[in-house]
């Protein structure tokens, strides 16, 4: 018996020496192949990679590859368009439906709708805005293109409380509502900064006065032609509106008397939820809703959160900074909501940080909580105020980014289109994100408006 008992720890050992043997190797195979990935794959890297001399710009039209994670640009606008072009912000859609017309902004030669071929991945002709039939303009910060019909844009103008549909190959208006006769409504009040479901049906606005004031903000559904929401409110700074239309962000300039900043409206159950931007409830300002929930920045903790809307105090974290502190902006405007685009800037070219991870690069986050990231690109925009700044947004079908750029800090800014190979929902690889350092202040978000 002992001689067995011998011979079984012999055996017991000398398994126990292979497996450690082969938890060496695979340990030794898995950190090389991490290596080589990161050296083949620097989109699913977590390495720190300085940005390389700037690439040539080509004229409008033109394209190039991001020397750092190979993703493909178009420039998009140049000298002829005007000195001051670009995005208007990440929940506002650059592209159509279809991705085949974008909306850009041009400061000094007026904004205009560009057409596009997604499939040739090249740009068309240029239209600018028409006048409304009162001979007003559309406000084009807060313009939505429809989610279904490629030539429908949505807007508000400054000449009163209206909002317009815009069939754009027509350059046709049809006024969709008119509020003036609604409660609390002047005929030289207007709409503001408009958040849209995804069915199109309901619209959510800030209130302003003739001296551009806040006076409150509302939710309008067209298939019932009713107000869902018309509050009173001159402390309100934005309200965003879910893609389901349940629900309603607000968010205030300043905490309310009981040090409440954010409210979540259920609109269907006529409740409303209130959150602190202290902890434990850490209220979020930077961000972008889905359907039913909400991405944005805490700004105690320097992270990015998810709640869900029908219960906003709990969240999942969906990428943690630590101390390395940046500006930022979320896009979630593709249908694929389980990834989100972060657009990363610093005032003044980096805030003396030098190179990081995810420093001034646009990169996708997963928004299930799981960290992981895909990086696509350097913005080489050295922003010194708002308008200099990415301001990245997603197409609807995942396919495509826009940002803009001043290109290493020239006086000049311009639109920029980047193809996202593979789009979203195709299967791509992500990697886990592993950040950390110094804490620039977050500027305001808008310091002038278009």
């Amino acid at each position: 018996m002992r001689s067995t008992s011998r011979l079984s720890h012999r055996s017991v050992r000398s398994l126990l020496n292979f497996a450690l043997a082969f938890a060496a190797v695979a340990l030794i195979t898995g950190a090389r192949a991490a290596r080589a990935q990161e050296a083949t794959d620097p989109q699913t890297s977590s390495a720190v990679f300085a940005e390389p001399p700037l690439p040539p710009l080509p004229a409008a039209g033109g394209k190039f590859r991001d020397p750092v994670f190979g993703t493909e640009i178009m420039r998009v606008t140049d000298a002829r368009d005007g000195a001051q072009n670009g995005t208007f912000y990440p929940h506002w859609p650059t592209f159509n439906a279809d991705s085949t017309r974008l909306l850009v902004k041009r400061y000094e030669t007026g904004d205009a709708i560009y057409s596009f071929d997604p499939a040739a991945f090249r740009l068309g002709e240029s239209r600018p805005l028409p006048r409304l039939p009162d001979n007003g303009v559309l406000i084009t910060e807060g313009a939505i293109w429809s989610t279904t019909d490629p030539d429908t844009l949505y807007g508000a103008t400054f000449n009163g409380p209206y909002l317009w549909a815009l069939n754009v190959a027509a350059g046709r208006y049809t006024l969709v509502k008119d509020l003036k006769r609604e409660p609390g409504f002047k005929t030289s009040d207007y709409l503001w900064q408009m958040s849209m479901s995804a069915d199109c049906d309901a619209f959510a606005f800030t209130h302003k006065n003739a001296s551009y004031k806040t006076v409150g903000y509302g939710v309008y559904r067209r298939s019932t032609d009713s107000l869902l929401l018309n509050e009173v409110s001159a402390d309100v700074d934005e309200v965003r509106l879910d893609k389901s239309g349940h629900y309603l962000i607000a968010y205030l300039t300043h905490p309310d008397a009981k040090g409440y900043d954010l409210y979540v409206h259920d609109l269907r159950a006529g409740r409303v939820t209130r959150l602190r931007p202290t902890a434990p409830e850490y209220s979020l300002s930077h961000g972008d809703v889905g359907t039913g929930f909400l991405v944005g920045w805490d700004n105690d903790e320097n992270r990015f959160l998810r709640r869900e809307l029908s219960d906003p105090h709990p969240f999942v974290t969906v990428l943690s900074m630590g101390g390395d502190w940046m500006n930022q902006h979320v896009s979630m405007l593709a249908r694929d909501e389980s990834w989100a685009l972060v657009s990363f800037y610093s005032y003044g070219g980096g805030g003396g940080l030098g190179p990081g991870l995810f420093h001034n690069e646009l990169v996708l986050v997963r928004t299930d909580g799981s960290g992981r990231f895909r990086r696509l690109l350097q913005h080489r925009s050295k922003a010194n105020d708002y308008w200099q700044t990415p301001r990245a947004n997603l197409s609807y079908d995942g396919r495509f980014v826009a940002f803009s750029s001043n290109w290493e800090g020239s006086p000049r800014v311009d639109l920029f289109v980047a193809k996202i190979d593979p789009p979203l929902g195709a299967g791509a690889r992500p990697s886990p994100a592993q950040p950390s350092r110094t804490r620039p202040q977050q500027r305001p978000r808008r310091v002038n408006s278009n």
